[in-house]
């Protein structure tokens, strides 16, 4: 597993933290952590730490569109002729500025709250029982505010806690509620997110 933080972020303690983490999900595997020299990575570092012939799991951690764009362009440089998965920990503005071809190139995952399946029947009868009813196609907003509505309702006709339902997944949104520190509710629901080509899939 190789790391790839963007020096401005974060304090040492906060580095071995996160290794330490990681590492206890699979002990088998060393954690590297690569950060820029002077706003910097050489290519050399890639092609080093990338190993061929096996799976290369990278973590890129930061939002600097300078340092993403480096760490994607370097890996997608070199990803034919390796195994290549990079996870981020949120798919900020700085990856839109990305190649689409590229984040496909290092098989790219990302956690989102939302995920759009537009070929799946309750998407599709929704959407037409919109546009039946308002003439328009339906805002993100919209289809937000029905999942959530729907969410709950279908929970309170089972119990009166939203807490400890499990999971559930609606048009665009998953959701799974917990208690936070201040006796509220915390829904947890994510999605994991990939490229698959150039078209995005959802893996859980």
């Amino acid at each position: 597993i190789t790391i790839f933080l963007d020096d401005v972020l974060t304090t040492q303690a906060d580095v071995a933290t996160w290794v330490k983490e990681i590492e206890s999900l699979d002990t088998l595997k060393k954690t590297t952590v690569i950060q820029p020299v002077k706003g910097y990575i050489k290519p050399d570092v890639f092609k080093k730490n990338i190993i061929g012939d096996q799976e290369n799991w990278v973590i890129l951690i930061g939002n600097r569109d300078a340092f993403v764009a480096d760490v994607i362009n370097n890996l997608g440089v070199i990803s034919s002729a390796n195994n290549i998965t990079l996870f981020a920990m949120n798919k900020s503005k700085s990856f839109d500025k990305i190649d689409n071809n590229y984040l496909a190139r290092v098989n790219f995952h990302y956690p989102s709250a939302t995920f759009f399946d537009e070929e799946s029947e309750g998407f599709k009868n929704f959407i037409s029982a919109y546009q039946r009813n308002y003439a328009t196609y339906p805002s993100d907003y919209a289809m937000d505010g029905f999942d959530v509505t729907y969410d709950i309702l279908m929970r309170l006709a089972s119990h009166t806690n939203l807490i400890g339902q499990g999971v559930s997944q609606r048009l665009s949104t998953k959701y799974n509620y917990i208690e936070n520190t201040s006796k509220g509710v915390l829904n947890k629901g994510i999605f994991i997110v990939k490229y698959e080509g150039l078209t995005l899939k959802k893996i859980k």
